[in-house]
């Protein structure tokens, strides 16, 4: 018998929850730092601006799925983030490894 750990039932249950939301309507734009929720988890446009993140980056996250560049930069979509792009470059606390 296989069991799952909390972490990685979270992170499933965040990926379908993003899929149902991506389907419900177009991607805007950019998340702004400024933007509550990027606050809420210390987003920033720039991981090695970032101590927390040891070497760690949007583009390495099991929440991210690569999209389009922007500004001439990978850019992708979020779970955390629904409708907005981020850097692949970028960096929060909710960073989760992928499996």
């Amino acid at each position: 018998m296989l069991i799952a750990s909390p972490a990685i039932l979270s992170t499933l249950s965040a990926s379908q929850a993003f899929g149902q939301r991506r389907a419900s309507g177009p991607i805007s734009d950019l998340v702004d730092v400024k933007d509550p929720t990027a606050k809420a988890v210390g987003y920033l446009e720039d991981f090695t601006k970032s101590k927390a993140a040891k070497g760690n980056k949007c583009s390495t996250c099991s929440l991210y799925v690569k999209g389009a560049d922007k500004n001439g930069k990978e850019a992708g979509t979020c779970a955390i983030f629904p409708k907005k792009f981020v850097y692949g470059s970028a960096y929060c606390n909710s960073w989760a490894k992928k499996a």
